[in-house]
């Protein structure tokens, strides 16, 4: 039949073909006996296999047989029968070549497939990926890449996440991995926003399993290169360090390929940020020009750029501009005055070049550039420029006044964020239609907001010069309220809603407190800034209901009150016993009601109190100790048990007080809670080291990513761990970290910058060389700079130039007195004669070094001046320097001791001798908006102030409790008579007041006016019966007066004895028993006389 077969008509062949093929399927292939599936059909099908086709071979062969059957087909005979029409079943293509199993001859047969429809294309990718992921093993090199490059190289478009997050491809060998990244990359645009995700993701998953870098060879750096590609846009930083150690990643950082693919694409930020750390901390003195773009904006923060060329800082800078400085605050403003210090000439078109990157000149190098019109031609981009200093906007604007720019209502406007460096003296020369323009000007009063005090001072009293009585607080602006002098503030009634809406400072809202309290019972509508003039005195004539409404509504409103506020506001509320409803008042006052420790409430309450500032109490005080005792036993917190996460959310602040023991037995959860805490004990710093190294380590492979996440727990680590951290690690993370806690957290600076030292004096026995000090140096480091260079190394490596460039930041520094007498020494040098008034405004510390007599021969014209010395450096509140500086103030022509004046002198009050504070005009005092800090002050300046503030003050005391407010912080020089009157008022003086009050003349006062005097605070005044006050009072007194305060201490004074009473001085006592029996006899026989005598007048 075979010969016969072409001379049949069509439909007998078809005929002869449907017989065969009928017979063989009944037989279920009994006849082939071959193995070997094509030599059965050439054999019994003949010359009618042409037209065997996928329905029919797939129905030819029994189920059970598919795979060996159809595995026995060369790959070139199974393409012949998979050339259908096109109305071929795409199901049939899936189980014909799901059962060819055998990898190579499957790869032969995708080769020459010529598919003619989507549908069978789909169903052949869907049905050969994952036999090629299983089988991708045996591939090598070649095989692989014609795999992906040739036979997927149309269909890997159509690649899913069911098909790649499958555990083969998690499990797979890197030749495959790699290779998969590189084709997903090159169709990178052929899918969709949320495929890229699901590609990504995969790819995660995948680096994160198994060894760490995986698939790394030590040769080959361009790791996120062949790993990555494309898809590193999708990384975090948080996923690029779940890959590999930092170490490596800053190898891989650095990489010419990975710094050529990095440009092409647009990273996440905080991967920006953490790519420029490590390519910064793998070589700081990376090229510029080799970094890409967007890595720039981060890494120029930590790049050394002190000695790059002008033209080149130039071009950077440029650059720099387009990282949005003024917006982006982790973009470092630190890197712009290395740079700018390499630029040859400040001219008009550098400025507007520079935009808002100005704001990185320094205040010296705007002084010197010696043409004002320069700066007058760019002030519409120096105004607008945000970040300025005061001394740098100050210099800018006397430059420009200097060139005749007029101090106009309109130029005012236009000064914009400058208008915080006007002389203050300049206010005086506007009109007072002037003045009320400005002050009803939004943006102007926002920058005046941030101005120094004598400036803020003296804007607001020509606001309310300018204003009715009446019109006051609707004249001066919201946000400048706290220059509003206590003495307009004293009123029998007030407009609550015009008060309400204002800033105020706390001394300014207990001035006023007690008058709306008397007008408004509805405390609810009291803002938070009112709320915090919470006084006992306030309110003590409030019912017991209205002063529980009164602390309730301060709940949910973020009202600060002082712990002497918080101790007498919680003896009041609980009066009564402590209050059921703790739950209903703010968190902080609940640190001083109770402890609650019934077990059905006790957790509720000690989870409120873990929310409380726990720094009102005093670290170690019997309260504060006692607090954390109940909540160790309300929460079954034992010695030795694991304390875990729930259980030290519940704590919250009350971590801070936990053993070392109890932190090394927590859940890591410890770490975090520990950072809320503003100071640790050397035990406690010891647990948290233990705990951190369990962590993150050895200190030694620590990062400046370990260092991050350590954070403010860094501040617990002493010098000799400290020196085995890394050095590049150290200089990038601790200058950020020293500024960041330098103001809010000074004992914990001061640490920190002592263990440093010792560090650094551990590391380097002997004094090394230094590397000489850079403006990009002293920018960037700025604290560190201190630890880092001695006394001896800031004489040989700070030049005079770079001095003078960077005063304002040096002077700023926490230097100790053998540097600054260095930078002192070399500023003698820069200016012979004396120092200029200008830079008198930058000196900062290094003006302490300064004797009285060299300060006699500064040119102090201005009261802003005289701010700025004495704001700028640590001075000895007593120093003697200051009456100096103030000596020479006055010695201008027309400055007096007005309200400015003695707003800026208020916290240097005490260094002012008794001459000078004579000539202080009792009425400026009602018109300064600082309280006088009388606290070191000599007892007989204290007694002048305390009369000068009396005769300034002496109409208001008909309003006793703001007249007290208004005089607590002069009370140090009050008479007896005085504080007698006070007494009689609604005072209810806290202990710390008290204590300072002249011990003179409380010795002049009896039990019944302390009682009167402290209030409700007399509760606990066996907390200060060692204090002299209370001292020098008991030894003035009787021991029946003594014991009228309940103080456990003998009285100095004898008792008055009535007639026919004795008294028997005590006899010393002798050895023997006849002695001490003879005392005895004599005791008891004086007392049978006495009751002998007594009974007779019965």
């Amino acid at each position: 039949m075979n010969s016969s077969y072409t001379l049949l008509r069509p439909n007998i062949q078809k005929a002869v073909y449907h017989y065969l093929l009928d017979y063989h399927k009944q037989s279920k292939l009994s006849c082939d006996t071959f193995g070997d599936l094509q030599l059965f059909i050439n054999t019994y099908f003949e010359a009618s296999s042409t037209l065997l086709g996928p329905e029919d071979l797939v129905s030819l062969i029994p189920n059970d047989q598919l795979s060996t059957k159809l595995n026995s087909l060369q790959p070139q005979d199974l393409v012949f029968y998979l050339q259908p029409d096109t109305n071929t079943n795409s199901t049939l293509w899936s189980i014909i070549l799901s059962h060819y199993a055998n990898i190579s001859k499957l790869g032969q047969v995708m080769d020459p497939l010529n598919i003619k429809t989507v549908d069978i294309t789909v169903t052949v990718f869907k049905t050969v990926w994952p036999i090629f992921v299983s089988n991708s093993g045996s591939l090598n090199s070649s095989e692989m890449d014609k795999w992906f490059n040739v036979r997927f190289n149309n269909t890997i478009k159509l690649i899913t996440l069911e098909q790649l997050n499958i555990t083969e491809v998690i499990t797979a060998s890197c030749l495959f991995y790699q290779n998969l990244v590189k084709t997903l990359s090159m169709h990178y645009e052929d899918y969709s926003a949320s495929t890229r995700q699901d590609i990504y993701d995969v790819f995660r998953k995948y680096l994160q399993t198994g060894p760490k870098p995986r698939c790394y060879t030590d040769d080959n750096n361009s790791w996120m290169v062949n790993n990555l590609q494309v898809y590193l846009t999708f990384c975090s930083a948080d996923d690029l360090r779940s890959f590999s150690n930092e170490v490596t990643l800053q190898q891989f950082s650095v990489d010419n390929k990975t710094l050529a693919l990095v440009k092409t694409l647009s990273l996440k930020e905080d991967l920006k940020v953490y790519y420029a750390q490590l390519l910064t901390t793998e070589n700081p003195d990376f090229p510029l020009e080799d970094i890409p773009q967007s890595i720039l904006c981060y890494a120029i923060a930590n790049l050394n750029v002190g000695h790059i060329a002008g033209d080149q800082a130039i071009a950077t800078l440029k650059f720099l501009k387009m990282c949005n400085y003024s917006n982006n605050s982790t973009v470092d403003k630190d890197a712009l005055p290395g740079l700018l210090s390499s630029v040859p000439e400040i001219t008009s078109q550098v400025l507007t070049s520079l935009g808002s990157l100005a704001v990185g000149l320094s205040t010296s190098t705007i002084l010197q550039i010696t043409n004002g019109s320069i700066l007058l031609t760019s002030m519409s981009t120096l105004s607008a420029t945000t970040g300025w200093s005061v001394t740098q906007a100050s210099a800018i604007v006397i430059k420009v006044i200097q060139n005749n720019y007029q101090v106009t209502v309109e130029n005012l406007e236009k000064l914009r964020s400058l208008v915080i460096g006007l002389p203050s003296s300049k206010i005086n020369n506007l009109t007072s239609k002037d003045i009320l323009s400005l002050s009803g000007n939004l943006t102007f009063t926002t920058y005046m907001e941030q101005a120094p005090v004598a400036l803020r001072q003296r804007f607001v009293q020509r606001v309310i010069q300018a204003s009715s009585a009446q019109s006051i607080f609707l004249s001066v602006p919201a946000n400048l309220a706290s220059a509003i002098p206590a003495s307009n503030l004293v009123a029998t009634t007030l407009n609550i809603s015009q008060i309400n809406r204002m800033k105020w400072t706390r001394r300014q809202a207990q001035v006023f407190f007690q008058t709306l309290l008397i007008q408004n019972t509805n405390y609810s509508i009291l803002s938070s800034n009112i709320l915090q003039g919470f006084t006992c005195g306030a309110a003590k004539n409030l019912n017991e209901a209205q002063f529980v409404n009164l602390i309730k509504s301060m709940t949910g409103k973020l009202v600060n009150l002082e712990s002497s506020q918080l101790n007498c506001l919680a003896k009041r509320l609980s009066m009564n016993g402590a209050p059921a409803d703790f739950a209903s008042y703010p968190n902080d006052v609940l640190l001083y009601l109770g402890p609650y420790t019934k077990p059905s409430v006790c957790a509720d309450y000690f989870t409120l109190v873990g929310k409380a500032n726990i720094d009102q109490l005093a670290q170690g005080s019997v309260r504060r100790t006692s607090l954390l005792s109940s909540a160790r036993r309300c929460l079954s917190i034992s010695n030795t048990g694991r304390i875990a996460k729930e259980t030290l959310q519940k704590l919250g602040n009350l971590v801070c007080d936990l053993t070392a023991q109890e932190i090394l037995n927590s859940d890591s959860y410890i770490l975090k809670a520990l950072k809320n805490c503003s100071s640790f004990t050397d035990s406690q710093r010891s647990g948290i080291l233990q705990k951190l190294k369990a962590i993150y380590g050895a200190p030694s492979t620590w990062t400046v990513s370990s260092m991050d996440q350590i954070g403010s727990l860094a501040s617990s680590i002493e010098g000799t761990t400290l020196r085995l951290i890394d050095k590049i690690v150290r200089r990038q993370f601790f200058p950020g970290f020293l500024t960041a806690i330098k103001i809010q957290y000074k004992k914990l600076f001061t640490f920190v910058m002592s263990q440093l030292k010792v560090s650094l004096r551990l590391a380097t026995r002997a004094a090394p060389d230094c590397e000489e000090l850079t403006t990009d140096m002293i920018a960037k480091q700025k604290e560190y700079i201190v630890v880092t260079y001695t006394a001896v190394q800031l004489d040989t490596c700070l030049s005079n130039k770079t001095l003078r460039d960077n005063l304002e930041t040096l002077g700023s520094l926490a230097f100790d007195n053998d540097q600054l007498k260095v930078l002192k020494n070399k500023l003698d040098t820069v200016f012979p004669t004396t120092v200029p008034e200008l830079y008198l405004l930058q000196m900062g510390n290094i003006a302490s070094m300064y004797s009285t007599k060299e300060i006699s021969q500064w040119n102090i014209t201005a009261v802003d001046t005289l701010a700025a010395v004495l704001g700028g450096a640590s001075w000895a509140t007593n120093d003697s320097k200051i009456n100096a500086l103030v000596t020479q103030y006055l010695r201008s022509s027309n400055v007096t001791f007005d309200g400015t004046a003695l707003s800026v002198l208020a916290p240097y009050i005490c260094g002012i001798n008794e001459t000078l504070i004579r000539k202080i005009p009792a009425n400026e005092l009602r018109n300064s908006i600082e309280p006088l800090d009388l606290s070191t002050c000599t007892q007989g300046n204290k007694d002048l102030l305390y009369s000068k503030m009396k005769a300034a003050y002496s109409s208001y005391e008909s309003s006793s409790n703001a007249y007290f407010q208004i005089m607590r912080t002069v009370l140090g020089g009050a008479p007896s008579q005085d504080l007698v009157v006070f007494a009689k008022g609604l005072s209810e003086m806290d202990l710390t007041t008290f204590t300072g009050l002249n011990p003179a003349e409380v010795k002049k006062l009896n039990a019944e006016n302390i009682k009167n005097l402290i209030g409700i605070n007399f509760l606990d005044i066996n907390m200060i019966s060692r204090s002299t006050v209370l001292q020098a009072w008991v030894s003035a007194k009787t021991q029946t007066e003594v014991n009228k305060l309940g103080l456990n201490a003998t009285g100095g004074v004898r008792e008055t004895l009535p007639d026919g009473f004795i008294v028997i001085s005590p006899v010393t006592e002798t050895s023997g028993a006849s002695s001490l029996k003879f005392t005895y006899l004599l005791y008891f026989f004086t007392i049978g006389v006495i009751f002998s005598i007594n009974n007779l007048f019965l």
